[in-house]
């Protein structure tokens, strides 16, 4: 693996390092959009650089940047974005529901939602005409909204050497966004207001509880037909702990359910259903008390294909940052989000009565 000497070395890692401090000290702030070690054009360095940002400890990085004429300092910003972006990941449950796009140009997004019975296939003969159509649209509009936190680095911590403390407070920060960035979008996919159709949508009729099979008013096997009856296939569930744990759970040895573990980031799989556990306030009243039960919990099963699209801009930029390791204290991490729904007839929301 490329060490960190071998890579300040590299040609077209000094360029890239150059701009990076050019950038830092122009606008105080880091994202690797605008400048990193990872915008060489050798695609094999390139692929070096990211398994080396990936596996030598952020310690290592603040050690060798800190010392006099290595170099190093510059691939600091690089490694505490790469930790920042896989730190966020424990809690940012986005990608697992949501199409994400980012890297426009310009503020708004807008975004021509089609109408699926309109914008179909038509046969042709070869050689003749091209197939036309007259195809409905709605069009929303992604408007990206800032939210950001500080991360508690001190200087004394920086002056001490305290690397543990500080990739913690990294860390913690990460996940703070990331839950912040769920809330968000659950926000959205659960109302459904934007593209085509309505959401459906229920109270389970059986009080604080939500049932896989036999609810009294509807269940979770309700909303896979229903959301089915609007052609799209449920691939999804988000559920709060409290309604797996009452009920689900223990009604899913129902014939035709199977649980298995989840996979690729899902918690776990319930039969086609890819299972995301949440104790996001979006899904439950958010006035329970931290402790006391959670109370009018929603379920939201969904095709997440067809469900929701999400924006997001200059993801974990770090602010107040121009020099990296001494600026450290002091700087902040923001985002840019703003999510729209597609076909709201992809998705059920059941709650609790």
């Amino acid at each position: 693996m490329l060490s960190l000497q071998e890579a300040v070395q590299k040609d077209q890692v000094k360029e890239q390092l150059d701009l990076i401090e050019r950038q830092m000290d122009s606008y105080a702030e880091f994202h690797p959009t605008r400048a990193s070690i990872l915008n060489v054009q050798k695609l094999s360095l390139r692929a070096e650089l990211q398994e080396m940002l990936r596996t030598v400890p952020l310690k290592e990085f603040l050690i060798r940047g800190g010392a006099s004429a290595t170099g190093v300092d510059y691939m600091v910003p690089d490694k505490l974005h790469v930790d920042l972006i896989g730190y966020s990941h424990l809690t940012d449950k986005v990608p697992l529901f949501s199409h994400v796009v980012d890297g426009w140009e310009g503020g708004d997004l807008k975004v021509n939602i089609v109408s699926d019975e309109t914008y179909k296939p038509k046969y042709y003969v070869a050689g003749g005409a091209k197939p036309t159509m007259t195809v409905q649209t709605e069009q929303a509009t992604i408007t990206p909204k800032t939210f950001g936190i500080p991360i508690l680095i001190t200087t004394d911590l920086i002056e001490d050497a305290a690397y543990s403390m500080i990739d913690w407070h990294l860390k913690q920060a990460a996940m703070a966004l990331g839950d912040f960035g769920t809330d968000l979008a659950l926000n959205v996919l659960k109302t459904g207001t934007d593209g085509w159709g309505a959401i459906n949508n229920s109270a389970t009729g059986d009080a604080d509880e939500t049932k896989l099979v036999n609810g009294t008013t509807a269940d979770i096997g309700d909303a896979v037909i229903e959301v089915g009856d609007d052609r799209f296939i449920a691939n999804t569930m988000i559920i709060t702990p409290s309604a797996w744990g009452h009920s689900v759970a223990t009604q899913a040895a129902e014939v035709g359910w199977v649980v298995s573990r989840g996979t690729g980031g899902y918690d776990l799989q319930l039969s086609d259903l890819d299972v995301i556990k949440s104790t996001s306030t979006e899904l439950h009243d958010s006035t329970d008390a931290i402790g006391a039960a959670m109370t009018a919990c929603i379920t939201l099963i969904f095709d997440r294909n067809h469900a929701l699209l999400t924006g997001r801009k200059r993801w974990l930029k770090i602010n107040n940052y121009a020099k990296p390791i001494e600026d450290l204290a002091g700087a902040t991490i923001s985002c840019r989000q703003d999510s729209v729904s597609l076909y709201n007839d992809s998705i059920f929301r059941l709650t609790e009565t």
